[in-house]
């Protein structure tokens, strides 16, 4: 199914589910209320009629007369009917039940063909009447948690309570009405939230679908190769961050392409160089222009050399960018690595006429590297000043050791390199046109592998100018 019509079903669920809680809830809430509403009328009721039984209780100091003189309780009983008026002739009831005896009051009732038992009936259809003990005079007994007491007070102190039975539903005739309302009031909200609910469904899932089909075309034409596709997207959420993901991916890969097709210009471009050399001289000496002499022979074998270096050199980069380079990193001296290799460089300096100083700080510079690869890339950079820096210059190699890192500064004199150059220098295959031409032998690599072997370190190396008019190279691992 679809995504959009599964949003649309989930949302119309969610409204149909929470029509029928808010209906439940909402008939659970009108029955509560209604009880208390009927048990509070009740009370109040109850109230007035409890000041009555006060004064019959203080008058008879017992509640024998419940049962003795019946008369005085229907009197009771009707002076607090619910519409609140009192009957003709409650006065004279009372006073001739007390004055004429308790015989002749009952006498009087049955008379009016009341039964003894018709008030209690009366009282027991609706109430309960415990004394203080809580032991019962009028009703039937029933579950106490069923039952809501209302004390009948005399002199501060309760003499008996009123026993309220909760109503188990509403009365017939009210609970018909009431439920014939509420459902037709329902069924037309019902109606109307599952309508609104749907239009509202139909918009959000078309909000959410459409980001995601322009993200799903994006990523076939990705997929197919078409790297300049972007998404055009200004929102601000998480399908807006996806989108700007994508582009970047896209602008990534393009990027990577052009860096490839570059890549692979320049090195049919600097494989084509000795090659074509080799090819020449052999052929010069096939025709016979060239005397395959010792000379000779020097001059092949420095292209060859000259061609397994810069070989030797694309492997290592290529095997650096795969991430096959194997590093075994262990506690080591930098300092110690960096005096050995300027040790058995002294030879190619001396030849070049170029001077080191190197500034130790003669603190302990012991990181966890690999002792190789950082071999290579003091090489690299010596090389690097070796074959561009005039004969007669110098190198100033500096070393500081800090709490959590350490700076290796490699600066050499004349030439140097200008502003635009400086960001380049690390790019595979860069040469400045002034200095850093193939007359020297290079091949454009050794910074590009210097920066491999720093980042693998987890360190950073940066180029600069220096003092003296060269180049300066920082590069700063942890420690």
């Amino acid at each position: 199914m679809r995504l959009k019509y599964q949003l649309l079903l989930t949302l119309l669920l969610f409204s149909v589910l929470l029509i029928a809680l808010m209906a439940v809830l909402n008939s659970w809430s009108f029955n509560r209320g209604f009880t208390n509403y009927v048990v509070d009328i009740e009370k109040q009721r109850l109230r007035s009629l409890g000041e009555q039984f006060a004064v019959e209780y203080d008058h008879n100091k017992s509640w024998e007369w419940i049962d003795s003189n019946p008369e005085i309780l229907r009197s009771i009983l009707l002076s607090a009917r619910p519409d609140g008026r009192r009957s003709e002739g409650r006065s004279e009831e009372r006073s001739e039940g007390r004055s004429e005896g308790r015989s002749e009051g009952r006498s009087e009732g049955r008379r009016r063909g009341l039964s003894d038992d018709a008030p209690r009936g009366r009282l027991r259809s609706r109430i309960l009447l415990v004394d203080s003990d809580k032991n019962l005079l009028v009703g039937r007994e029933v579950p106490q948690h069923n039952v809501q007491w209302e004390p009948i007070m005399l002199a501060d102190s309760p003499i008996a309570y009123f026993g309220i039975r909760e109503p188990r539903g509403l009365p017939g005739e009210l609970a018909d009405v009431f439920i014939a309302s509420q459902l037709k009031k329902y069924g037309y909200a019902a109606l109307a939230t599952v309508i609104l609910s749907a239009l509202l469904a139909m918009a959000l899932a078309s909000r959410i679908v459409k980001p995601i089909l322009r993200v799903n075309s994006a990523v076939k034409h990705i997929t197919n190769g078409e790297y300049t596709h972007r998404i055009n997207s200004s929102s601000k959420d998480e399908l807006g961050d996806v989108a700007r993901n994508i582009n970047q991916m896209a602008y990534t890969l393009e990027s990577n392409q052009s860096a490839r097709q570059q890549w692979m210009a320049e090195i049919s471009h600097e494989l084509r160089t000795p090659v074509a050399v080799l090819q020449s001289e052999l052929e010069a000496m096939q025709d016979g222009v060239y005397t395959p002499d010792a000379a000779a022979i020097d001059s092949l074998h420095a292209e060859s050399v000259r061609l397994g270096l810069l070989i030797d050199d694309l492997h290592e980069l290529t095997l650096s960018d795969v991430g096959s380079l194997n590093y075994r990193m262990e506690p080591l001296d930098f300092s110690e690595i960096l005096d050995q290799r300027l040790f058995l460089a002294k030879a190619t300096l001396a030849q070049a006429q170029l001077s080191v100083s190197f500034n130790d700080s003669h603190v302990s510079s012991t990181i966890n590297g690999d002792a190789q690869r950082l071999s290579q890339l003091i090489d690299n950079l010596l090389q690097n000043s070796v074959r561009y820096t005039d004969q007669g210059g110098a190198i100033e190699i500096s070393l500081l050791v800090s709490d959590n890192a350490f700076t290796l500064s490699w600066s050499d004199s004349t030439p140097g390199v200008n502003d635009d150059q400086l960001p380049h220098l690390f790019n595979l295959l860069y040469r400045t046109e002034e200095s850093r031409n193939r007359e020297f032998g290079g091949s454009g690599l050794g910074l590009a592998i210097a920066k491999k072997i720093v980042l693998a370190h987890q360190g950073t190396i940066e180029a600069s100018h220096s003092s003296s008019g060269g180049l300066r190279i920082q590069v700063q691992l942890p420690r």
